[in-house]
C-alpha cells in the first residue's frame, strides 16, 4: 500500500511540475478526496486516543499529536502552494518533511541509552557468567531471547541464526520441535525429557535456563500448611525445612494476602543446611 501511495504521489508531483491543466483534478473531486482523508484520519485519531488512555499514555499521545498536526499543516501549505505560482517552493519543502518523518520514525530503534543500560545484566546472567566458564547453557522457550546472552559472553546451544546440518541434527535429537518457531529461531521445549537428554551433555550444555514461572522438574513435596501470617520487609529471611536435592521452593500465597507488586517479583535464595553451600540452580519464588 505504501508503495502504491508513493507512486500516486510521484504522479501528482509530476503533474504539478508540468502544470498541465488537463491533469489537475476538479474541485469536487478534491473535496471528495479531502473529505475521505479527514474521515479516515479522524477515526484513526479517535481509536489511538482511546488506546492511549487505556494504556495510561495520554501525555505521550498528545505530544506525538502535536508533531503530527505541525507536519500536517506544513503539508497542507505545500498543497496550497502547488496550485499557485510558488509551486516550485513546495517541491523543496516536501523532501525536508519526508526526511524529518523518516528520521523521527527510525529514531526509536537507534541506541539512545548508555551502554550499561542496554540489556542490563540480571542476577541469572551474573551467576551463569561466574560458573559456566567455556561451556554452554541451554534455554527453554523464550526465557532468554536468542543471541542476547552473547552480550554477557555466554555461549548457548540455541540462537537466532542459520545452523549447520550436523548441529541441526543434534538439536532435533534432543527436541524434534526445536525449530517450531522458524527455520532460524531455535527454541527448546520446557519438558523433562528435553532437559534430561544426553544430547545436551554432548553439546556441553552445563546449565538449563528456564522461565521462573515454569514448573520445576521432579517430584513435588508438599510443605507445612501455613496457619498464620508474617510481615516481611526487604532483606528479611524466611527459614524453611530443608529437603535433600531440592531444586526450588515455591510459596503459595492465598487469596486476600497478596503482597505488593514489587514483592511478587522478588526472589529468595535458599542457603542450604549449615556448613554446606547452596546447590546450583536452587531458587525460591512466590506465586
Amino acid at each position: 500500500m505504501l508503495f502504491l501511495l508513493a507512486v500516486l504521489a510521484a504522479i501528482g508531483v509530476e503533474a504539478a511540475v508540468r502544470g498541465d491543466p488537463a491533469r489537475r483534478p476538479r474541485r469536487r473531486r478534491l473535496a471528495a478526496v479531502y473529505t475521505v482523508m479527514i474521515a479516515v484520519v479522524g477515526a484513526g485519531l479517535f481509536q489511538a486516543s482511546r488506546m492511549a488512555s487505556e494504556a495510561g499514555q495520554t501525555a505521550f499521545f498528545r505530544g506525538e499529536l502535536i508533531v503530527a498536526v505541525a507536519v500536517g499543516l506544513v503539508v497542507a501549505a505545500c498543497v496550497v502552494l502547488v496550485h499557485t505560482r510558488l509551486a516550485q517552493v513546495a517541491f523543496w519543502i516536501l523532501p525536508a518533511v519526508i526526511a524529518f518523518e523518516v528520521v523521527r520514525f527510525a529514531g526509536a530503534w537507534w541506541p539512545q541509552l548508555p551502554v550499561e543500560l542496554f540489556y542490563p545484566r540480571t542476577p541469572t546472567e551474573e551467576f551463569l557468567t561466574e560458573v559456566v566458564d567455556g561451556e554452554r547453557i541451554a534455554v527453554t522457550d523464550r526465557t532468554l531471547l536468542p543471541n542476547v546472552p552473547t552480550i554477557s559472553s555466554l555461549r548457548t546451544i540455541t540462537a537466532h541464526s542459520f545452523s549447520f546440518p550436523e548441529w541441526r541434527q543434534m538439536l532435533q535429537a534432543a527436541d524434534p520441535g526445536v525449530f517450531r518457531l522458524s527455520a532460524t529461531y531455535l527454541s527448546l521445549a520446557h519438558e523433562e525429557w528435553v532437559a534430561t537428554s544426553p544430547v545436551l551433555d554432548r553439546l556441553a550444555a552445563r546449565y538449563l535456563v528456564v522461565d521462573p514461572r515454569s514448573r520445576v522438574f521432579g517430584d513435588e513435596i508438599a510443605g507445612v500448611e501455613a496457619t498464620g501470617s508474617i510481615a516481611m520487609a526487604e532483606g528479611d529471611v524466611v527459614e524453611v525445612p530443608w529437603v535433600a536435592a531440592t531444586r526450588a521452593v515455591v510459596f503459595d500465597i492465598p487469596d486476600g494476602h497478596r503482597p505488593a507488586p514489587r514483592l511478587m517479583s522478588s526472589w529468595w535464595r535458599p542457603s542450604g543446611p549449615p556448613g554446606r553451600a547452596r546447590p546450583a540452580g536452587a531458587s525460591c519464588r512466590a506465586r
